[in-house]
């Protein structure tokens, strides 16, 4: 479990969640990854493991995202609201790369 005195990593979600999703059996994701509002903060939750480090750009602001220790590939930080943002971050061999969060948005598909 994640350190709960390291305010980087507060409002993470449970460590079950976490698990779940990076073996791709969580059943509903989006409770997990994207935005999520905890009380009056906003967190971000991603999974990327191509990644070694994640930060979350919003106008001209770069939230940084930590890595949790316990789930590789997991990232988890603070953002402002959960108004648009980008993702960017660089791989093992030092590659760059950029991206839109899928999990910024609502799920299209409901109950099938």
């Amino acid at each position: 479990m994640a350190d709960a005195n390291n305010p980087d990593l507060a409002g993470l979600p449970p460590a079950e969640d976490l698990a779940s999703i990076r073996t791709g059996r969580h059943a509903d994701p989006f409770s997990v990854l994207g935005p999520h509002k905890r009380g009056r903060a906003t967190y971000l939750t991603v999974f990327d493991p191509g990644a070694t480090e994640l930060v979350a750009i919003q106008g001209k602001k770069r939230h940084p995202m930590h890595a949790v220790a316990e789930h590789p590939g997991v990232f988890h930080g603070k953002i402002t609201g959960t108004r648009t943002y980008r993702l960017a971050g660089l791989t093992a061999d030092g590659a760059k790369f950029e991206y839109d969060d899928a999990y910024r948005f609502e799920p299209v598909l409901g109950e099938i």
